[in-house]
């Protein structure tokens, strides 16, 4: 469907069975995508090198609305007229990630089945064990050896610390066997989430021994 996209279409537009696009009859390739779940996603369409692109602005809400989304679009096209391609460019990106940020990318858009009291417990195990050993590594490098390593780390105290939570507030970080074969499955779920998001290609943690 081609119209004007504004606020009111947006908003008053229904789901239905299957996605449905509205593309901006002033701006071209930008529109906005509703999911039979009535998830409302800004997108920009584009040919470059013959081959057609489809770009992932944002959901609808902050910071993106349809006037910031449209504002994007705008900005992107003048890159994709310099012979820039943003999709390939942001695939790189995504592939060139550090395990910290994939992590914080884990904990926002990767736990929306989870309960917020085991989302606190990953968010726990992420900052006390997986990003003080692994953050600093860039995605896509992680092997095998390296989950081993970093299995037996854990189990031998390595993370261990005594972190002040507040004024009168503390945490003991232990390590031991039961902290690190969980920690090793949460890091097992957040490389699953990797590599169905495209950025890299294999989970280091399958096949990994985790009798220590």
């Amino acid at each position: 469907m081609r119209a004007k996209i504004t606020r009111w279409l947006a908003e008053t537009t229904r789901p239905g069975p299957r996605d449905i696009f509205l593309w901006d009859v002033d701006l071209p390739g930008f529109g906005l995508k509703i999911t039979p779940a009535g998830n409302r996603i800004y997108v920009l369409q584009y040919r470059i090198d013959g081959r057609l692109r489809r770009y992932t602005i944002g959901n609808d809400g902050a910071p993106w609305t349809v006037l910031s989304a449209r504002h994007e679009a705008t900005r992107l096209l003048r890159q994709i007229a310099e012979r820039h391609d943003p999709a390939e460019e942001k695939a790189a990106a995504k592939r060139d990630l550090l395990v910290s940020d994939l992590c914080d990318l884990y904990l926002t858009e990767g736990c929306r089945t989870k309960k917020a009291s085991t989302i606190a417990t990953d968010r726990g195990r992420i900052e006390r064990h997986i990003k003080p050993l692994l953050g600093r590594r860039r995605t896509r490098t992680v092997t095998r050896r390296d989950v081993e390593r970093f299995m037996s780390d854990v189990a031998s105290g390595s993370t261990a610390a005594d972190v002040k939570t507040g004024p009168h507030g503390r945490a003991i970080v232990t390590g031991g066997r039961g902290t690190a074969i969980r920690t090793v499955g949460l890091l097992g779920a957040i490389f699953s989430f990797a590599v169905k998001r495209g950025i890299r290609f294999d989970n280091p943690v399958h096949g990994i021994n985790r009798d220590i």
